[in-house]
C-alpha cells in the first residue's frame, strides 16, 4: 500500500501532512510515502528527504544469508542493480539485472575496489562486511539486519548534505535516487523471496 499526503491538510491547513508522513515513516519504514505540495519550502524538503538517518528499508521474507548474495553481486559488470533496467540503459549503462545468484560474482570486494554503476565509471567500496554490509563512497551503505522468523531487514543509508546545497541535492538528485534505490531494494526482495526455500510450496 502507498500513502499519499499533502504537506498542508485539514483541519488547520498547517503541517498535518508533514507530521503524518513522518509518523508513517517511523511506524511503517517498509512503506512508501508520496508527499505533494504547491509550495517550494526548503525546510519541508530537507526535513523529509534529509532528516532521516534511517534511509530506505525493505523487509524481506528470507534469512540474511539468502539475501546477501544478491547484494554481493551488485554492479553493472555483475548482477546489475535490480532497478529500472530500461531507464538505466537509456542513460547508456548497458545494465542487465540478474535473475539468479552467480557463484563467480560472490568474490569478496576489496576496500577501494570500483563497483561499476555504468560501463565507463563506478564508485569505490568504502565498507565491506561479508553477510552484513556493503558501502559505496558517494552513495551510501547497504546493511542487512536479521529479524525473527528467518526474515531480514535490508537498509540503504545515504549520505546527507545540508543547508541550501542540501535542498538542491534533495530536489534534483535525491528524489530520482530514492525512487531508483527503492526499486532496487524491492528487486532484491522479490528475487530473494522467490529463491528462498522458506517460501516455496
Amino acid at each position: 500500500m502507498r500513502r499519499l499526503v499533502d504537506i498542508k491538510m485539514p483541519p488547520t491547513q498547517s503541517e498535518e501532512g508533514l507530521r503524518a508522513a513522518k509518523e508513517i515513516q517511523e511506524k511503517h519504514p517498509d512503506k512508501a510515502v508520496l508527499v505533494l505540495s504547491q509550495y517550494v519550502e526548503e525546510g519541508y524538503a530537507l526535513e523529509l528527504l534529509q532528516g532521516s538517518a534511517e534511509g530506505v528499508v525493505s523487509i524481506i521474507d528470507a534469512p540474511a544469508d539468502e539475501v546477501w548474495p544478491w547484494v554481493a553481486q551488485l554492479g553493472q559488470d555483475r548482477g546489475g542493480f535490480y532497478s529500472y533496467e530500461w531507464l538505466e540503459n537509456l542513460a547508456g549503462c548497458r545494465m542487465h539485472n540478474a535473475e539468479r545468484i552467480h557463484a563467480d560474482w560472490q568474490r569478496p570486494r576489496e576496500i577501494g575496489e570500483t563497483v561499476k554503476l555504468h560501463w565507463g565509471f563506478g564508485l569505490p567500496v568504502s565498507i565491506y562486511e561479508p553477510g552484513r554490509a556493503l558501502g559505496l563512497k558517494g552513495w551510501g551503505t547497504f546493511v542487512l539486519e536479521p529479524l525473527e522468523n528467518r526474515r531480514t531487514q535490508l537498509l540503504a543509508r545515504g549520505h546527507r548534505k545540508h543547508a541550501l546545497a542540501g535542498l538542491y541535492n534533495a530536489l534534483l538528485m535525491q528524489i530520482p535516487h530514492f525512487l531508483m534505490q527503492r526499486r532496487m531494494l524491492l528487486g532484491i526482495k522479490e528475487r530473494a523471496e522467490r529463491a528462498s526455500p522458506n517460501l516455496q510450496r
